[in-house]
């Protein structure tokens, strides 16, 4: 049965968080106000990031992170959660990335916690080198004392001082970005005290002898070698998994927590030996709440969409695990359009990520805090009333795809043997990999990811490959993959029983999660079965072109429109639907329950309205020491649908109000509004009576609550972002001359904030009967 009730209203832990950045002085009553905004909002959940002085040059934290007082506060904060019926996380760093305590593990003893690294010493030989330590010194995370006292400074702490609400109102743990002693240098391998003895035992011969090959880079590397550099990496992803996220899980479970986080790098399968996270896969496997990061427009509609999303929702599938994390939109720039964040957020759900926390929403933006890490959510960003239409579209969908069962029938190899190999080999294995996922998500299969260590404890049954709670019919080996000498010995039997190992030449015969007519490769599609036995179904158009479809779903039965904006299910008549551009739609099929027809739609165009009256009537400024807003005092100019800048500037960002005037003889030939074109939210007013705002497109209004025969006053008022008001080059001067050094981010956040310049009520404009 569909859960009306539930879908309406989803659970807190279901509707996105945010990064909550904690850096200057505190004060409760405000920063209580602030989690109070928040969820006035529809925000679910929080996750308080302290910045301390010692991670932001800037930053004035007080009180200090770790300290008593910086206790009581936390402690304020979730109770307040509790209060509000919130979600806190237990994140467990001061900065990033964890396992340091900001420092204090390294501190406490530093020769036993410095990290080391083998780097070269001259031909054929290397050496041991010391890490040169900073003003944030990152332990050794290979050394299991080192994991142990970072949990007595921070877990420990937490459960002694907030434990109660362990299980209620924290059900998470967040590890974030850690790294086994690696970092992204190129130049040094990974080490600790114990290595070689440790891949002796593992191995069962000695590693040293082939250090210098293994550090050196080849354009192509002979089989031998080939093989010692996996196993090189294999150790230290093991002991990254058995040292530091293992103890960490076994902390969280025996205090009734999930463990969860995500790494740095992931969808940089180049990166694989560099980034400090191991194994991908392996080191997913080890969270109950696997997670990945989404930052700089690593996706971004039009120009890239890597499938990596789905290595944390395949280790989801396989364990039966029912939340699965996702980090989002760290460096998109203040001027992240929301039609741009509404399909990145249904990509993600595609994928099967379901559990959100966005970056970021800021204690303070004053002084250096004013170039920070954006887009700045809150009470800073314009478009943030808008939000909670936004925090309601993500809950409902999350909770949703979270009741099911994915339904995937092919397992696809990652390849991470090719990946260690460094030029070549690993060039080739990153475009097979990219190429393959694309050409199944374009023939709408639906796939998870398995690596070595799944494939060699796989069983079989009924022909099918069993990893965990999935089973697969078909396993898919890229052409080229460096195989595990055990992984291959296990093909011929996967083969001998049933199993269909392919290459991608196969896909097209693989059948498809659901039939498209006409046949096109733009709609993506999931699937996933109830608890009920209903089928749910997630079709998601990747191009900027309509795309209009037959659906043929493999099951009969009613099918519901799920309208994740409104919180209901209505029945669909047709097996038909009209993809708007990067739009997605979302159906039940097999629906038990009787269900509310489609609420009335738009027809024809009865008339166009595009002589309006323009004026501002809220502006932000980036001010010498902060943003502020104000009401301007100009009037009313004669406007045309169109970039709003001719009129108000180049450098304005905020709400701009259109006003104009119909007549209306049948109010059921101009009943719908449709704005066409809006950059970016708008809300709209009709006789003076509130009809409603969205924060993304379709911007489409049913005007009947307030139209009446005759002339009707009708009022827009559209919003943008704030990348205008951020756009001039002297505030960029100005904030390098006042606060240095700017954040690394600036550069990047700054060429994406001039995609979104332009703004306004473009339409064209409509009443529709």
């Amino acid at each position: 049965m569909l859960n009306k009730r539930t879908f309406a209203n989803p659970p807190s832990q279901y509707r996105p968080g945010y990064f909550w950045c904690l850096a200057f002085k505190m004060n409760l009553e405000h920063l209580l106000g602030q989690l109070r905004d928040m969820a006035d909002k529809g925000t679910g959940t929080v996750c308080m990031h302290p910045v301390p002085a010692g991670f932001d040059p800037h930053g004035t934290m007080e009180p200090d992170y770790l300290t008593p007082e910086y206790w009581e506060i936390v402690k304020k904060f979730v109770e307040e959660c509790e209060r509000l019926g919130m979600n806190y996380y237990l994140y467990d760093e001061g900065g990033f990335p964890s396992g340091s305590a900001c420092g204090r593990v390294y501190a406490s003893d530093p020769e036993r916690f410095r990290r080391h690294f083998v780097v070269n010493d001259g031909p054929g030989k290397v050496k041991l080198e010391a890490e040169q330590i900073g003003s944030y010194p990152i332990p050794d995370l290979l050394e299991p004392a080192a994991t142990k006292k970072f949990l007595e400074l921070t877990h420990d702490v937490f459960k002694q001082k907030v434990g109660r609400h362990f299980g209620k109102t924290i059900l998470y743990s967040f590890t974030d970005e850690p790294q086994m002693p690696r970092g992204v240098l190129r130049e040094r391998l990974t080490w600790t005290r114990d290595f070689a003895e440790e891949f002796q035992k593992r191995k069962g011969y000695d590693v040293k002898p082939w250090l210098p090959k293994i550090l050196n880079q080849f354009t192509s590397v002979p089989d031998e070698l080939a093989r010692k550099k996996c196993d090189f990496y294999d150790v230290a992803a093991q002991l990254f998994v058995e040292r530091y996220l293992i103890p960490i899980r076994d902390w969280c479970r025996a205090n009734g927590l999930k463990s969860g986080g995500h790494f740095g790098g992931e969808e940089e399968l180049q990166e694989t030996p560099f980034c400090g996270y191991g194994f991908i896969l392996r080191s997913l496997r080890a969270l109950d709440l696997p997670g990945v990061d989404m930052i700089w427009r690593q996706l971004y509609p039009g120009r890239r969409l890597h499938p990596f999303p789905k290595y944390a929702s395949s280790i989801a599938n396989q364990r039966g695990l029912d939340a699965v994390l996702g980090e989002l939109f760290a460096v998109y720039g203040a001027g992240l359009k929301p039609q741009v964040m509404h399909f990145l957020l249904d990509y993600m759900l595609l994928c099967g990520i379901n559990t959100f926390v966005f970056s970021n929403i800021a204690q303070s933006h004053r002084d250096a805090a004013m170039a920070g890490c954006r887009p700045l959510f809150g009470e800073t960003d314009p478009l943030w009333k808008y939000s909670r239409q936004m925090h309601y579209y993500v809950g409902r969908l999350g909770w949703l795809c979270s009741r099911g069962k994915a339904v995937a029938d092919t397992a696809v190899y990652y390849d991470v043997n090719s990946l260690c190999q460094n030029f070549r080999a690993t060039e080739y294995a990153m475009v097979r990999h990219e190429l393959v996922s694309r050409k199944l998500q374009e023939n709408r299969i639906g796939f998870d990811f398995v690596d070595d260590d799944v494939l060699k404890t796989a069983t079989i049954s009924k022909g099918r490959l069993v990893i965990g709670k999935m089973s697969y019919a078909h396993l898919l080996i890229p052409e080229g993959s460096f195989l595990d000498p055990a992984v291959e010995a296990r093909l011929d039997e996967f083969r001998a029983n049933g199993v269909d190992v392919m290459t991608a030449d196969g896909i097209e015969d693989l059948e498809p999660l659901v039939g498209v007519s006409p046949h096109t490769t733009k709609l993506f599609a999931s699937k996933w079965i109830l608890p009920g036995g209903e089928a749910l179904y997630f079709l998601l158009n990747t191009t900027a072109l309509p795309v209009d479809a037959k659906l043929s779903f493999a099951e009969k039965g009613k099918v519901a429109l799920c309208d994740a904006e409104q919180g209901k299910f209505f029945a669909l008549s047709k097996r038909s639907w009209h993809f708007a551009p990067y739009g997605s739609a979302v159906f039940v099929v097999g629906a038990k329950e009787k269900l509310e027809p489609l609420p009335p739609q738009p027809g024809k165009v009865m008339k166009t309205l595009d002589d309006w009256q323009l004026r501002p009537i809220s502006q932000c400024h980036a001010g010498e020491h902060d943003y502020y807003y104000d009401s301007p005092n100009t009037p009313a100019v004669e406007a045309h649908c169109g970039d709003w800048r001719k009129y108000l500037g180049e450098t304005f960002s905020g709400d701009a109000l259109y006003t104009t005037k119909f007549v209306c003889r049948d109010l059921e030939k101009c009943r719908f509004l449709d704005l066409g074109e809006v950059l970016y939210s708008a809300s709209v007013r009709l006789n003076g009576k509130e009809i409603g705002k969205r924060l993304w497109g379709p911007f489409v209004f049913d005007l009947f609550p307030a139209l009446k025969k005759g002339t009707n006053l009708l009022e827009v008022t559209v919003t943008n972002t704030l990348a205008n008001v951020l756009s001039p080059e002297e505030l960029k001067e100005r904030w390098a001359r006042e606060f240095p050094p700017l954040s690394s981010y600036e550069v990047q956040q700054r060429a994406f904030e001039k995609d979104s310049l332009d703004s306004g009520l473009y339409g064209p404009v409509t009443l529709r009967g």
